[in-house]
């Protein structure tokens, strides 16, 4: 074979300036390559970020149980918290300060696939609310003045026309399930899904202060705060309140904790990407 001169068998070497150039170029598309990718599979960061665990009920017997207290005998306030419905059945019980029959019921707050309702012992009135299995919603009801607005996601869903029962004191606080009227202590009404940063405020808390609050954890010490379960102990089987009340709960029938988020939804070709992180409510 005839043997050629250097320059005949390859390319000009590259010079300092065309190296710098093409590495330069390879950065680029690198880091936009990177940053695609991302866009693809992780979360954005939102003002949704703290919230460790939620706790998962079977719809059958689990329940958080709160020993008897005054404080948590309100006559006005606020109910607040996170939730995420299963296959729920009738009106679930979501939290509810009640004995073991109808008439030792100061506050119950339920849940249908149609509307939210307030039970007071002695009529259950609700607002519609069409819920969708497997979505996160806050929810929060203020009662003042003898009646109860509803909020869900930060806006008002209208009033039960109901308030607290002023009458009833000294029952157990539950979440997740309540009593039959029997009197045997027969569980009934028990909540199928997940529940999050349940609050109790001994305060009617306003529509904004509802909105800048729900999508952030509570240090545990604002001002009428009386209860705040948050579920991230990761293990046991207690449900600390955060505040400095100690307000903690028994875990009964072994809820579990979960994960409170869920995977993003990704839109490509117009819309906002990844909107469905921890907590982000669904618009119905």
């Amino acid at each position: 074979t005839q043997n050629l001169p250097r320059s005949s068998q390859f390319t000009t070497w590259p010079t300092d300036s065309m190296k710098t150039e093409l590495h330069s170029s390879f950065i680029i598309k690198f880091s936009t390559f990177a940053l695609l990718v991302l866009c693809l599979i992780a979360p954005r960061a939102t003002a949704q970020t703290g919230f460790g665990s939620a706790l998962s009920f079977d719809g059958v017997d689990d329940h958080v149980s709160v020993t008897p207290n005054a404080a948590l005998d309100m006559t006005d306030g606020t109910i607040e918290f996170w939730v995420n419905r299963g296959a729920i059945v009738g009106n679930a019980c979501l939290v509810q300060n009640r004995g073991y029959t109808l008439a030792q019921t100061r506050y119950s707050v339920h849940l249908s696939t149609t509307a939210i309702g307030l039970f007071d012992g002695i009529s259950y009135q609700t607002v519609p609310f069409a819920s969708a299995p497997g979505q996160w919603y806050h929810v929060a009801l203020v009662c003042a003045g003898g009646n109860t607005e509803v909020f869900v996601n930060g806006s008002s869903r209208g009033f039960t026309g109901n308030a607290f029962n002023p009458g009833v004191n000294g029952q157990p606080f539950r979440i997740g399930a309540t009593y039959d009227d029997s009197g045997s202590g027969t569980l009934m009404e028990p909540f199928a899904g997940q529940l999050d940063e349940v609050r109790i405020w001994n305060v009617a808390r306003s529509q904004t202060e509802i909105t800048n609050d729900m999508n952030h954890p509570l240090t545990g010490t604002e001002s009428g705060l009386v209860a705040c379960y948050r579920f991230d102990e990761g293990g046991g089987t207690v449900a600390y309140d955060a505040t400095t009340n100690h307000f903690n709960g028994q875990l009964i029938n072994r809820p579990l904790r979960v994960p409170s988020f869920w995977a993003p939804q990704i839109t490509l070709n117009g819309g906002n990407p990844l909107t469905n992180e921890c907590h982000v409510p669904f618009v119905d």
